[in-house]
């Protein structure tokens, strides 16, 4: 019997409501299995297995900032806190971009968003996304046809070496050398139903944590100043919270593609080291935030 010739994926396509997403960096698919239930051991001393509910793990995909389009709208409705539920489909295709296989995902929703750190030192690693969602049933099919992007970007343009940032109550931020940008996070809610055998998903509370930045050793004065000013007495006041901005650069560091803006931050913890290894002894600072919110505008 001939067996049938494999074939190469190199380009994973998405689909968000039928509109053309873009490709993906990498998708690790969800797992698909049920409960197991075990009953009491019989008069035998055996423990009978069932079957139980279905369930429908995380699915986690990565994607360049860079594409603009549905798949980007869909997270950016998250980082308002506003996302909606989407059908999405995950296309595989050769190097000649033919689709040979698709998995449709239905009622999926968005659980968590997480962004690369912004390092000073990384001079060539590109931008990208990170997000995980679950979604509500699974569907496979053969793929037809070719692929193409929504939109055609410059990927190479936006790199995590590349930004600007603006503390208000530290005169120089330009000695900030790495930021840690906050990942977002939501809870959800299962309701399950005697006539569905899949539960059905809705929003619960949303998290935004993680937001933090490190200060070269000339920095030093101005960020220590400024944390111990917040954290001194022990309370944060009104008047001290504040926005902190992130803006993504180009490779000229002159045009601004993005930015991010962390609303309503506060310093909580304030870290120092030094390097003893060095000839100077350098002292290096970090700042940890909370935070009640992250937005971002493409410029």
């Amino acid at each position: 019997m001939a067996i049938a010739a494999g074939y190469n994926v190199t380009n994973l396509y998405v689909e968000i409501n039928g509109k053309a997403g873009g490709f993906l960096s990498s998708f690790t698919p969800p797992t698909h299995e049920v409960e197991q239930i075990k009953q009491a051991p019989g008069p035998g001393g055996e423990a009978r297995k069932m079957a139980g509910n279905p369930k429908i793990g995380e699915a986690a995909a990565t994607f360049s900032i860079a594409q603009e389009g549905p798949l980007f709208d869909w997270v950016a409705s998250f980082l308002r806190m506003k996302a909606t539920e989407v059908n999405l489909a995950i296309v595989l295709a050769d190097q000649s971009f033919q689709a040979k296989r698709r998995v449709d995902y239905t009622g999926c929703l968005i659980t968590s968003v997480a962004f690369p750190a912004l390092d000073a030192r990384e001079a060539k690693k590109p931008f990208e996304v990170a997000v995980t969602f679950q979604c509500g049933k699974i569907q496979f099919a053969k793929g037809s046809g070719k692929v193409s992007a929504a939109v055609g970007t410059k990927t190479k343009s936006w790199l995590t070496s590349n930004f600007r940032v603006t503390i208000p109550g530290i005169p120089d931020a330009s000695l900030v050398t790495r930021v840690e940008l906050p990942k977002i996070m939501a809870k959800m809610a299962e309701e399950r139903t005697g006539a569905m055998r899949l539960p059905t998903r809705h929003y619960g509370a949303y998290e935004v944590a993680g937001l933090a930045t490190e200060h070269a050793a000339p920095g030093f004065d101005g960020a220590q100043a400024f944390a111990t000013k917040v954290l001194q007495d022990g309370a944060i006041t009104d008047e001290e919270y504040m926005d902190l901005t992130v803006e993504l650069l180009d490779p000229t560091l002159k045009k601004v593609l993005g930015t991010f803006t962390a609303k309503h931050a506060a310093p909580k913890k304030f870290t120092w080291s030094v390097n003893a290894k060095e000839d100077r002894g350098a002292m290096t600072s970090r700042i940890d935030y909370v935070l009640e919110e992250l937005a971002f505008e493409r410029k």
